[in-house]
């Protein structure tokens, strides 16, 4: 028979999920969408279990710090929720990864450190129960939670009531467990008091204060608002501004300039603003419409547009996929500050465009620029974006201006200049004339793109996001992190190697100090390939699929129950011969990843069939994990589960701050991957040798 107390490790377990996946979603929103986020949410919330397990191990009475565990997801909610009343940021404007480091760290210890506290408190309680077992009841938890949450939960309730029901869960267990009703009124109350007072309303408004909410919605991609200003209505999604309506400069000075080079009435936009659309077909222009949040796209057609149009869904896939052959694709997405953007200006993404093309067509989209004068850092990113480009077509043409105009062709030879076409063929607009195209394309203005194509010989892909780190440098310097930006800038794969050299020269200080054995040390690579595992899998997903955003909460899910299976599996018994096998994989394992993406990646498969391969190599990677931490618990003596526990947490962090902040942005995911499986090859051999 269950034992009725189990429910406390399965409530936290369920909720503590729930929590995480809110707060980082949550924190996505606030800092435009940028997934670095989820790294360092990751690293500071092990940090925090971290210490909270340390906290717990000697603190008493579960009772009240449940209850403070019940009250501290709301408050963390409501600290993200007014992070730019915090730091001081009207709506929209930037954010660097200064602010980043400096804010979440707040509401995220404020409940990692109650949760980590949670598991040592609960197992005192179970004199007579394996804690593994119980280990075991809190994964099924989480497992439990990450999928009600990403197939239920996100499609019926929003973010703050999910937290209220965590609230409720939290409470009932409480009074099941305790019995005890009095102490547990104060959290019904806030319930009660939270849902009857649209709380998450007044939130909002703060949030976008002082611009008048139109419409918000957290959709499979990203949170979604409409806000308005005065008669305009401007569409963010996460935070980035999509397009304002009515703007008719904008779809004038983007599609009139490449209309003058287009042959031919077939044509394909991939974007949100039927603005730019419709410009399209003032040229004739027989104009299919593919989107990719297609509840972005239906809260634009109802709330600004106001009315229904034909549409196609996931433009990689659809590009892809399709037979039709076009004379001219226009793309019209946020630049790549995120990686679910970056995805729109890579290599694969331009390959799969060019063969969209038919011959002597175009693919064209706007790129940040500047209107008389390019930095350092813009011109590396423009540099960036024509070499990959020049991989992919026939002929880049970059044409200026505060937004610049990229233009690929297919099999276009003698392309002459725009003003050349202007003459033969130009069609006044309200904007667009004579005198703008004088202006905008004058001697001196190009002249600003001169040597752009020997800056740098980079390319940007899936794999080696390079245009995410340019951005990032870039927005950094905006907003004055100039010594992030430092950084980020000076930073290569030599340095990578030197970071490494220094990881081994300190894994052998520790080694010798202790005079005793690796298992240690091995515990803390093993939980920095985890994260790292975990992490890549995200952004790797993002960058494939588009929708981490939701789906990272059943990648979450399936590593936490692989993570328990792996524990539940481990018996004692020829414990060296286990450590070296379990250590042998995750050496082999990172490895074996970049083989899977590399599948992945050339396959072009459906989300849910993404979804599912994802899910399981995660389960995958928590059991191997799990497994491998109980062997080296063992190892290093059971009495002291406690330091093991903390150099797990402490190698979760620290993987998790160098995988997002350097290895990957810098040197790529391969590289990456790479990085930990010689790690864990350092290990494997000192344990044999030494």
């Amino acid at each position: 028979m269950l034992d009725r107390r189990l429910l406390i490790p399965f409530i936290a377990g369920f909720n503590s999920i729930l929590v995480q996946l809110i707060l980082i979603r949550e924190l996505i929103n606030l800092f435009h969408g940028t997934e670095m986020v989820i790294g360092i949410a990751l690293g500071f919330w092990m940090f925090g279990t971290g210490i909270g397990a340390i906290i717990g191990n000697r603190a008493r009475g579960l009772k009240k710090y449940l209850l403070l565990a019940i009250f501290m997801p709301i408050i963390s909610f409501i600290i993200i929720k007014s992070g730019r009343l915090i730091l001081n940021k009207p709506p929209s404007e930037l954010m660097g990864i200064t602010s980043e480091l400096l804010f979440i760290p707040l509401p995220i210890l404020l409940f990692s450190i109650l949760s980590g506290m949670l598991f040592p408190l609960s197992t005192r309680l179970f004199k007579e129960i394996e804690v593994r077992r119980v280990y075991i009841v809190e994964s099924i938890g989480s497992f439990t939670g990450g999928i009600l949450f990403t197939f239920l939960m996100v499609k019926i309730l929003t973010p703050f009531y999910i937290l209220i029901l965590t609230v409720m869960l939290h409470t009932i267990s409480g009074i099941f467990f305790f019995k005890d009703m009095k102490n547990f009124i104060p959290p019904i109350l806030l319930s009660s008091v939270l849902l009857l007072s649209n709380a998450e309303r007044i939130l909002l408004k703060y949030f976008w204060y002082p611009f008048k909410v139109v419409h918000v919605k957290d959709t499979p991609y990203q949170n979604v608002a409409l806000i308005k200003n005065m008669d305009i209505i401007s569409v963010y999604g996460a935070g980035e501004l999509y397009f304002s309506y009515p703007d008719p400069i904008r779809k004038e000075v983007f599609v009139d300039p490449v209309m003058l080079y287009t042959k031919g009435k077939k044509g394909l936009y991939i974007g949100y603003d039927l603005q730019i659309r419709d410009e399209m077909e003032r040229y004739n222009i027989d104009v299919d419409f593919v989107i990719e949040d297609e509840y972005l796209m239906k809260s634009i057609l109802s709330r600004v547009f106001k009315k229904d149009i034909t549409y196609y869904k996931n433009p990689v896939y659809f590009i892809k996929k399709t037979k039709d052959k076009y004379n001219v694709i226009l793309g019209d997405l946020p630049p790549p500050y995120t990686l679910h953007l970056n995805r729109f200006y890579t290599l694969e993404f331009f390959k799969s465009i060019y063969a969209s093309l038919k011959r002597e067509g175009l693919f064209a989209f706007q790129f940040p620029g500047g209107e008389n004068y390019l930095s350092e850092e813009v011109l590396y990113s423009v540099s960036l974006i024509k070499n990959t480009m020049e991989e992919a077509f026939d002929t880049v043409l970059v044409l200026p201006g505060e937004n610049l105009i990229f233009m690929g062709f297919k099999k276009r030879k003698g392309i002459k200049s725009i003003q050349t076409l202007w003459e033969e063929k130009g069609r006044e607009g309200l904007y667009v004339n004579d005198v703008y195209i004088r202006d905008r394309f004058s001697f001196f203005r190009m002249a600003t793109l001169e040597g752009v194509d020997t800056i740098t010989t980079d390319k940007n892909t899936i794999l080696s996001p390079k245009s995410f780190l340019s951005f990032n440098i870039i927005n950094s310097l905006l907003v004055g992190d100039r010594l992030i930006a430092e950084i980020l800038k000076r930073i290569d794969k030599k340095d990578i190697y030197i970071i490494g050299v220094l990881i081994v020269v300190i894994i052998l200080l520790f080694y010798i100090k202790r005079k005793k054995n690796i298992f240690a040390e091995a515990i803390g690579i093993s939980g920095a390939t985890e994260i790292g595992m975990e992490i890549i899998s995200i952004y790797i997903f993002q960058s494939l699929f588009g929708n981490a955003y939701t789906m990272m909460g059943i990648i979450f899910a399936s590593f936490m129950a692989g993570l328990g299976l792996g524990a539940f599996l481990y018996r004692e018994g020829n414990e060296m011969i286990k450590f070296y096998i379990s250590e042998a994989l995750l050496f082999l394992y990172p490895l074996l990843f970049i083989i899977f993406i590399l599948i992945i990646k050339v396959l072009s498969l459906p989300l849910i069939v993404g979804t599912l391969l994802f899910s399981l190599w995660a389960f995958i990677s928590g059991g191997v994990g799990g497994y491998h931490y109980a062997v080296s618990t063992h190892l290093y003596g059971k009495e002291k589960a406690g330091v093991t526990y903390g150099w797990d947490l402490l190698g979760s962090f620290t993987g998790s701050m160098l995988l997002s902040f350097l290895l990957i942005p810098i040197s790529g995911i391969p590289f990456s991957l790479a990085f930990l499986s010689l790690l864990n090859l350092l290990i494997l051999i000192m344990a044999i040798f030494l």
